[in-house]
C-alpha cells in the first residue's frame, strides 16, 4: 500500500489532481469495507468460518498478473539499502505494545504485560536513535521536523485508533446483542461504507474552499455526533448503531484523505516513498491500537459488570453466547457489553473534539 501511495505522488504532480487521486485511492478502501463484510456474511451463511480468508486469493492473483503490466515503475536513482536491524527493532517496538494491551484486556494489569509495554517503549527509543545515525534510515525521522507532516500523522493515527475501535466492536454488538445474522450485519455496514466513500470524494472539493484544517475540523464535529450517539446506545438500537457508525466513519473520512495528502505533499519528491510508508504505518498502527485499546476498555467494563457470572460468560460476550446460560445471564452479558460501547462513545467524542482543535491550531498555512 505505501508503494501505491508513492506512485500516486509521482503520477500526479498537480496538488489539486493529487488530492482527488488520493480521495479516490481512499475510497477504494471504503469500497473494500463495504464489499468485504457483505461477501463474508454470505460465505459464513453457507460455509465454514475459514472460507472468508480465501477472499484474498483471487485478489492477490490479479495483482501478481496485472500489476507489472498496468502499474508504472518509479524508483530513486540511488536507492538506499534496507537495514534488517531497523526492521527487527520496529517489530520489537510495536508487537510488545499491542501484546501488552491485549493481555491487560484478557487478564488485567500484571507483570508480563507491563514489562512488554515498557520493553516496547525502550526499544522504540533505540529504534529512533538508530534512524538518526543511519545514512539510509528505514524511517527518515528528519521528516518530522515539518510541523504539517508531524501533525497530519498524529491526526491520522489517533483518528483511526478511536474509529477502528468502533469498527471492531459494532459487528459484535449487531450480532451478539442485537441478534443480527452475519449477512444482515454486512448489509448494515455497507450503508456505513457508502456514506464514508461519498464524504471521501467530497473532501478535496470542500478543502479547496475551506482549507484542510477547517474541513478536517468539520468532519471531526460529525464524528463527535456519532460517538455521542454511541453513549446512549441500548440493546435494541440497531438503526442507532448503524447511524452512529456511519457518522463516525463519514466524519473521519476528510481527516484520512487530507492528512494523507498533507503527509505526501509536504515531503520532498525523493522522500515520497518514505513519507507514504510513514502514512501507511501510522494508519495501520492506529488500526491495531484501536482494536487493542478500545477492546481493552470494553473487556474491562464487561468483566467488572459480570464478575459474579459463570466463568464462560464472565470473560467475553462471545463466551456467554457460546454456551447455554439462563436468560438473565445472557441479558446481563449483553448489557455489560453495551455499557462498554457507551464508554467508548464518551472517549471517542473527547478524542475527536481534541483532534479537531489540533487541526485548526496546527494545520494553519503559516505552520507548514
Amino acid at each position: 500500500m505505501p508503494s501505491t501511495l508513492a506512485l500516486i505522488r509521482t503520477m500526479f504532480t498537480d496538488p489539486a489532481q493529487r488530492s482527488v487521486a488520493i480521495a479516490v485511492w481512499m475510497t477504494t478502501f471504503t469500497a473494500g469495507v463495504a464489499i468485504g463484510p457483505l461477501i463474508g456474511g454470505i460465505l459464513l451463511e453457507a460455509f465454514w468460518w475459514g472460507s472468508v480468508f480465501l477472499l484474498a486469493v483471487p485478489v492477490m492473483a490479479l495483482v501478481l498478473l496485472l500489476g507489472p503490466w498496468l502499474l508504472p515503475e518509479h524508483r530513486p536513482r540511488e536507492a538506499g539499502r534496507l537495514d534488517p536491524v531497523s526492521v527487527l527493532l520496529s517489530l520489537l517496538t510495536i508487537v510488545p505494545v499491542i501484546y501488552g494491551f491485549k493481555e491487560i484486556a484478557h487478564r488485567g494489569p500484571g507483570l508480563v504485560p507491563l514489562v512488554a509495554l515498557g520493553a516496547g517503549a525502550v526499544i522504540g527509543i533505540v529504534f529512533v536513535r538508530r534512524q538518526r545515525c543511519l545514512a539510509d534510515p528505514l524511517v527518515d525521522v528528519r521528516l518530522f521536523n515539518n510541523r504539517t507532516f508531524s501533525t497530519a500523522l498524529v491526526l491520522l493515527l489517533m483518528g483511526l485508533l478511536v474509529t477502528n475501535g468502533v469498527f471492531y466492536l459494532v459487528p459484535q454488538f449487531l450480532q451478539g446483542v442485537a441478534g443480527l445474522s452475519p449477512l444482515r450485519t454486512g448489509m448494515g455496514l455497507t450503508v456505513v461504507a457508502v456514506a464514508s466513500a461519498g464524504v471521501s470524494l467530497l473532501a478535496p472539493l470542500v478543502a479547496r474552499r475551506w482549507g484542510p484544517a477547517r474541513t478536517i475540523a468539520a468532519g471531526a464535529v460529525l464524528s463527535v455526533a456519532g460517538f455521542a450517539l454511541f453513549t446512549v446506545l441500548d440493546g435494541s438500537s440497531v438503526l442507532a448503531a448503524v447511524l452512529a457508525t456511519a457518522l463516525v466513519s463519514a466524519g473521519l473520512s476528510p481527516m484520512g484523505v487530507l492528512t494523507t495528502d498533507l503527509v505526501v505533499g509536504s515531503a520532498p519528491p525523493e522522500r515520497t516513498g518514505a513519507a507514504a510508508a510513514l502514512s501507511e504505518t501510522s494508519g495501520e498502527l492506529g488500526v491495531g491500537l484501536g482494536v487493542a485499546v478500545m477492546g481493552t476498555i470494553v473487556t474491562a467494563i464487561y468483566q467488572a459488570q459480570m464478575s459474579g457470572a459463570p466463568a464462560s460468560a464472565g470473560e467475553t460476550l462471545a463466551g456467554a453466547l457460546a454456551e447455554q446460560h439462563p436468560a438473565g445471564v445472557l441479558e446481563a452479558a449483553q448489557q455489560a457489553f453495551t455499557s462498554g460501547i457507551n464508554v467508548v462513545g464518551i472517549i471517542g467524542a473527547v478524542v475527536l473534539a481534541g483532534l479537531g482543535l489540533v487541526a485548526i491550531t496546527l494545520l494553519r498555512p503559516d505552520n507548514g
